[in-house]
């Protein structure tokens, strides 16, 4: 009865089968590309720079779609997308315009042109880079604006005259004034240093990357800011404030909340220890905040073990640091090296296992 049912919405010259079959094929098509497009394309670690203060970080990248998303670490929140819709092309390290680290070799690190930003990255395995760099320059041929012209990339286009010349007109007046402050005597020293510290964060801001943004350069400003008012004002207190707010201005723009406050609370203890009258208490707590602010150093995604051997790097080293013996130095010297070399024994231990788990997945 469903036959003949099914028959009689059917032409003639057009059996059940032939009727069928497309739009199953149909559903099919449908659905596939609706898995490619959250299908992971490619995954793994890469050395990222940073926005900010151009700092290199290892970041676990993701290509799923059109969307290239980088982590701390995998099943973290991302800490930011590419949108490869908007992508112009992969360049090669002799196509980017750039200071790479001395560990990116030319067939390892990459940039990825956009049309807001070039984003600089690296890897180490040659094999891997080239897998990340067709992978990626597929998605941007295929969904993004192709464009082979690099000149013309954001961060690649050459600096202008007009702007090298302020910049250079900026420098000059900045040396000239911190050389008439400190030798002309119209001024007692401390105002001499002050006038200085003003001339060192103009200096600063003419030698900022040409691409820096307003929030990069008032991060600037504000260390240079708490750097002056920490070396020139003759009160304890707000130098330890001057100092951690200082060293929070030039922490890069990924640093997690806890990552910032252990930074501060070290920084604060170890200017505070000074104050201790007490030679063993001031070495305890100078101690105490080291050890919290080389955790603070650390990776976010550091994991226990390794957090054990940063601690104990950092009581060695502080017990070092109070006792004034050639011997005790030396021996701090090779501690630290084999807990350093721990610590790296650790981290390739977990990408092992990382890769192993990424092997059993697949």
């Amino acid at each position: 009865h469903i036959y003949n049912l099914v028959s009689s919405q059917i032409p003639p010259t057009t059996s059940i089968y032939q009727a069928l079959i497309p739009s199953s094929i149909s559903v099919f098509r449908s659905s596939k590309q609706m898995a490619t497009a959250n299908e992971v394309i490619k995954q793994g670690y890469l050395f990222k720079q940073g926005g900010s203060y151009r700092s290199w970080k290892k970041r676990h990248f993701v290509l799923k779609g059109s969307t290239l998303s980088y982590y701390n670490a995998p099943n973290e929140r991302p800490k930011g997308e590419i949108d490869l819709k908007t992508g112009r092309g992969v360049r090669p390290k002799s196509k980017c315009t750039l200071e790479w680290p001395s560990a990116a070799k030319a067939n390892l690190c990459f940039g990825v042109a956009t049309d807001s930003r070039t984003y600089y990255v690296y890897g180490t395995d040659k094999t891997d880079v080239a897998e990340w760099t067709s992978a990626i320059q597929k998605v941007i041929k295929k969904e993004g604006k192709p464009d082979t012209d690099h000149k013309s990339d954001p961060e690649g286009k050459p600096e202008g005259i007009a702007s090298k010349a302020v910049k250079g007109s900026v420098k000059l007046a900045a040396k000239i004034t911190k050389i008439v402050a400190k030798n002309s005597g119209l001024v007692d020293d401390q105002t001499a240093d002050i006038i200085s510290g003003v001339a060192d964060a103009a200096e600063n801001q003419a030698e900022a990357d040409r691409d820096a943004t307003i929030s990069d350069r008032l991060k600037m400003g504000g260390a240079d800011a708490a750097g002056m008012v920490g070396d020139n004002v003759d009160d304890d207190a707000v130098r330890v404030v001057a100092k951690v707010a200082q060293e929070q201005f030039e922490a890069d723009d990924d640093t997690t909340v806890e990552q910032r406050l252990l930074l501060a609370g070290g920084t604060a203890m170890q200017e505070s220890s000074e104050l201790v009258d007490d030679q063993i208490g001031s070495a305890a707590v100078n101690t105490a905040g080291r050890v919290l602010h080389d955790q603070g150093e650390a990776d976010s995604d550091t994991n226990v073990e390794q957090r054990v051997l940063i601690a104990t790097g950092s009581v060695v080293g502080g017990v070092a640091d109070e006792v004034d013996n050639d011997i005790v130095t030396e021996v701090n010297e090779v501690v630290q090296e084999a807990l350093n070399d721990g610590v790296e024994e650790l981290k390739d231990e977990e990408e092992d296992e990382e890769e192993e788990d990424e092997v059993e997945i697949k």
